[in-house]
């Protein structure tokens, strides 16, 4: 794949350190680079002649590059009225592994998304190692790239958690993760897979990754999910819809770990639009999916609009009460001209959509102590 190692704004000049870095596994590794260098002998005179040569040879790059600078957004003030919230979002970010993350493009769309919609907690789908999470959290943390250098809003200290294997997936293990802001209250107390009961077959392809928070006064309990995708030609949709089917047991895993909680969100990628009769188990359980009605989560470069809604949040009816109405699903922005696409350029860093939802922070309305780390792991029941 070749990388154009640099991120420039529409304002930056610095354009000397434009680089093809060209390496050999990727899936875009026919990506074809934007310029091509004839091959020719050289003279003393061609040497002299190179740096002209080769400023010509970089002007059709280095004009993507201008056009390519980020929208000029207001930064989110972390209120909602006169009540402060935090926004937590979750993001399946297809097959995101180091070199993806190294990819100035990538990191550039990922990381400003998130400063830009004021998320405060993200939790991520589809890494595929364990390093990918923390090139971001470094990224935000101590910016090299020019436009997160030169943002203006609320900048945040972040930290990330990283979870075990959740199982396969094309040509790498799948892990699970959640990149959270301690500047705004973020702490987190518990992090673990869900287990599955002893002698019994695996509840989910990828076990869920549950996570224990505190933010400012408000406390939740956030499980990530990834589950089955129903195949090219619904294959597995049988097998989808009996992980859908055991997602209220991982409800009830939690609650088991924690008597008296009830802030308990359910989020990630479900691969079934949420309006399915296959979700009424979870309407049942006094749950509510707070993204946008009918506002697909897919896109890709073809389908900008996108076609599916497979990204949810699940809420409880006691977390509704601390739910501000707002939500959303970020269409916008998601492509960099340094992102191969195909036999081209200009590529999304995902073929899914971040989602967000915003709660208030100012009271807890349930009485569990989630300082507390339970003395065993979240266990299905085995019903």
């Amino acid at each position: 794949m070749g990388i154009l190692n640099s991120c420039l704004s529409s304002e930056n000049e610095d354009y000397e350190h434009v680089e093809r870095v060209i390496t050999s596994e990727n899936r875009n590794t026919h990506a074809p680079l934007p310029y091509e260098f004839v091959e020719s002998g050289c003279t003393e005179k061609h040497v002299s002649e190179s740096t002209e040569n080769i400023l010509k040879l970089l002007e059709p790059i280095i004009n993507i590059i201008k056009s390519s600078s980020r929208p000029k957004v207001t930064p989110f003030k972390f209120r909602h009225g006169r009540k402060g919230v935090v926004r937590i979002a979750s993001w399946n970010v297809e097959r995101f592994d180091e070199e993806k993350a190294d990819n100035p493009g990538v990191k550039e769309v990922v990381c400003m998304t998130i400063l830009e919609n004021g998320f405060s907690l993200i939790a991520f789908q589809e890494l595929a190692d364990v390093k990918a999470l923390e090139k971001i959290c470094e990224e935000l943390n101590n910016p090299s790239l020019s436009c997160t250098k030169d943002w203006t809003g609320h900048r945040g200290e972040w930290q990330y958690v990283v979870s075990d294997a959740t199982g396969r997936m094309y040509r790498s293990m799948e892990y699970n993760g959640f990149l959270y802001d301690t500047a705004r209250g973020i702490t987190l107390n518990h992090s673990a897979l869900l287990e599955k009961p002893n002698n019994s077959p695996k509840p989910f392809t990828r076990s869920p990754f549950i996570g224990t928070f505190k933010i400012k006064k408000f406390d939740c309990i956030i499980g990530s999910v990834h589950l089955k995708a129903t195949g090219l030609d619904n294959e597995d949709l049988e097998r989808l819809q009996k992980e859908i089917d055991k997602v209220p047991e991982v409800i009830d895993a939690i609650e088991q770990q924690y008597p008296g909680e009830e802030d308990i969100i359910i989020l990630g990628d479900f691969n079934l639009d949420p309006k399915e009769e296959d979700f009424d188990i979870m309407r049942e359980k006094g749950y509510s999916n707070c993204v946008p009605i009918g506002v697909f989560t897919n896109v890709s470069n073809s389908n900008p609009e996108g076609s599916k809604i497979y990204d949810h949040i699940w809420i409880s009816s006691r977390t509704h009460k601390s739910f501000s109405g707002n939500s959303g699903v970020i269409r916008e922005n998601l492509t960099s001209p340094l992102i191969p696409n195909g036999w081209s350029w200009g590529g999304v860093v995902s073929d899914h959509c971040p989602i967000w939802t915003e709660l208030y922070t100012g009271k807890d309305y349930d009485s569990a102590d989630l300082r507390i780390v339970p003395d065993t792991s979240f266990t299905l029941t085995g019903r």
